[in-house]
């Protein structure tokens, strides 16, 4: 959420900057009208595939999409207590930017013809659309 806020760089690690809801609401407008476009790590193909359309890239010069090079080989190891509970209401923030970003990609395979055959989109619950319309309000 900071890095969309384009707050200056600190170790955040130090001493967290409190951010809240019109922060994720400054950081979700940000993300609509800066970005053409908003891909999802964890869904590398489909994001992919419609960079590719949208850069009106034939698909014969896009090699396998296929992420297979996504793991790292860390060993994830909880957070400490102490620290886990510093960094909750950051993470809460940024799990529903998250969240944002894949109904962006949806939008986006749902427009897409070859796309949306080869990946799918998702039906997003009215609800949910109706909670981002009320941050972006903020």
């Amino acid at each position: 959420t900071r890095m969309l806020l384009r707050s200056p760089p600190i170790a955040p690690f130090l001493k967290p900057v409190p951010i809240g809801r019109e922060h994720l609401a400054c950081a979700l407008r940000n993300m609509d009208q800066q970005y053409a476009f908003v891909g999802v790590t964890e869904r590398y193909e489909a994001s992919i595939c419609v960079l590719r359309e949208l850069l009106r890239i034939p698909k014969k010069y896009v090699k396998d999409m296929r992420n297979d090079k996504a793991t790292t080989g860390s060993t994830k190891r909880p957070l400490p207590p102490e620290m886990a509970q510093v960094y909750a209401p950051y993470v809460a923030l940024d799990n529903e930017l998250h969240a944002y970003a894949h109904m962006r990609l949806d939008q986006d395979l749902a427009q897409s013809d070859s796309c949306s055959e080869a990946f799918g989109s998702h039906d997003h619950d009215i609800g949910e659309l109706e909670r981002f319309r009320k941050i972006l309000s903020l």
